[in-house]
């Protein structure tokens, strides 16, 4: 059996319908922080089963829902989710605190509001992602979103969704 994930990041308080037709065909939705309220962490909440980390831009009342970081098991992929993970192009001190002790097959994290899948050095077996931006603030110039297939361990297919031109 295998597991579909819409994978968002840096919303800032955005949900529109090309959001939700893509997280329709999904299992679950994993928000990577700088959801932008509780309003809108709870419309996310209303499509799919949700889990979601606080980012930077987030308030005292969603953080008070929604933890700084997450670490779980899907489909027997270990998952970590942190927002600022990433200082330049290297892992900041608590990410890497956190792989080291958690030790997940996928770190995902956001907040840079740019796209990117890739492998640290120190790190080699976590795969790192990142989906980008999808809501409508920041300097990205794509709103995107990921969607991720996790299938006996795990990732079987993963696809960047460009959403529009900003």
């Amino acid at each position: 059996m295998s597991i579909s994930i819409a994978l968002l990041s840096d919303t800032h308080g955005h949900i529109d319908d090309r959001i939700r037709f893509h997280c329709q065909d999904v299992d679950e939705i994993w928000h990577a922080g700088d959801i932008g309220g509780l309003s809108c962490a709870d419309e996310y909440a209303k499509l799919k089963p949700f889990r979601a980390i606080y980012g930077n831009i987030d308030d005292h009342v969603l953080r008070k829902v929604y933890p700084e970081f997450l670490v779980f098991s899907v489909e027997g992929v270990k998952v970590c989710m942190l927002h600022i993970a990433v200082n330049g192009n290297t892992l900041n001190q608590q990410a890497r605190d956190l792989i080291a002790k958690h030790t997940p097959s996928i770190f995902i994290y956001g907040h840079s509001h740019v796209p990117k899948v890739w492998k640290h050095h120190a790190f080699a077996e976590v795969l790192l992602i990142n989906p980008g931006a999808v809501g409508k603030h920041g300097f990205h110039k794509v709103r995107t979103l990921m969607k991720l297939e996790l299938n006996l361990g795990k990732v079987t297919e993963m696809n960047l969704i460009e959403l529009e031109q900003r």
